[in-house]
């Protein structure tokens, strides 16, 4: 099949239904519906942790970008690949949660799933073979993550990718043909769960347009008690880089403070001192709260 025959520029509005076929989101779903201009929490379930390696293509198909892989380490010492996002021009990448820094992104991950993280930074026509394995015959090819999508799959890949590149200032990359799918307010970004990570072997099953799916009250809590327990996460992140920042000023002002005996200094030495351990404990704190919800949760 060549370049041209994979229709680039299809759409659709309205709503999608997607199922996973047999494997499930990072939160457990096997279904997800998309609504066209909206990055809602599905958006972010099925292109955050299942689909979004094939996202991140879709990205790089329209502006050329290099991929970002985040590998996590497993307790037997391999490396597996977790998530991936198309890597800005800016050394942001952009993934369906936002424009994020690298460092914030790794960070993430590395709280979430509570293991060493490492970037790897590739060709997205590399990822077929390198990350994704049984799609080795498309290595090379710009368009693998596109040859065997239905057409109403593709579209939801393409009309996400163009969203997120025209809400976050990358418009000009799209061809002036193809119109701008709408920009509603950003939902939150949330961090992954523990269990949150993409399928790179995963493929969609044909999806169905039109309809919703309405949880149930004990889905809604769940939902609820994920979405809190994302938000945790988040923060726990935040502040694990907060940590390490202030740590690095700490060591720089002691640095200073050796050779000084200005009062000052010092003042600011200690006051940053103890800004660090504040936030260690502010952090244990979210921590705590957060597993305190995930026992909950599993028991429902």
């Amino acid at each position: 099949m060549g370049a041209g025959s994979v229709p680039l520029g299809v759409d659709f509005s309205g709503q999608v239904r997607i199922t996973t076929g047999e494997n499930r989101t990072g939160n457990g779903y096997s279904e997800v519906v998309l609504t066209s201009g909206q990055i809602d929490w599905w958006a972010q379930e099925y292109f955050g942790r299942f689909a979004c390696f094939g996202l991140s293509g879709a990205v790089a198909s329209y502006t050329g970008w290099p991929v970002l892989v985040v590998e996590a380490q497993y307790s037997d010492g391999t490396w597996h690949p977790v998530h991936s996002a198309a890597r800005t021009p800016g050394d942001t990448v952009l993934e369906i949660f936002g424009d994020t820094f690298v460092e914030s992104m790794l960070a993430r991950y590395r709280e979430a799933l509570d293991a060493p993280v490492r970037p790897r930074l590739m060709p997205s026509s590399d990822l077929p073979g390198a990350v994704i394995s049984g799609m080795q015959r498309h290595r090379g090819d710009d368009l693998w993550w596109a040859r065997e999508l239905p057409k109403a799959a593709l579209a939801a890949y393409e009309h996400f990718a163009r969203l997120l590149l025209t809400r976050h200032g990358y418009g000009h990359y799209l061809p002036a043909s193809l119109p701008a799918p709408g920009t509603p307010p950003a939902a939150h970004q949330p961090a992954p769960t523990r269990g949150a990570t993409s399928h790179p072997d995963a493929a969609p099953s044909p999806p169905s347009s039109g309809g919703s799916t309405a949880m149930s009250g004990i889905d809604e809590i769940r939902h609820a008690l994920l979405s809190s327990t994302e938000k945790s996460r988040y923060a726990q992140g935040a502040l694990a880089q907060a940590i390490d920042e202030i740590e690095q000023i700490t060591q720089l002002l002691q640095q200073a403070a050796g050779s000084s005996t200005q009062p000052a200094i010092q003042e600011a030495t200690g006051t940053y001192a103890r800004a660090r351990d504040e936030l260690e404990q502010l952090r244990g704190l979210l921590h705590t709260g957060a597993e305190a919800i995930e026992s909950y949760a599993s028991q429902l």
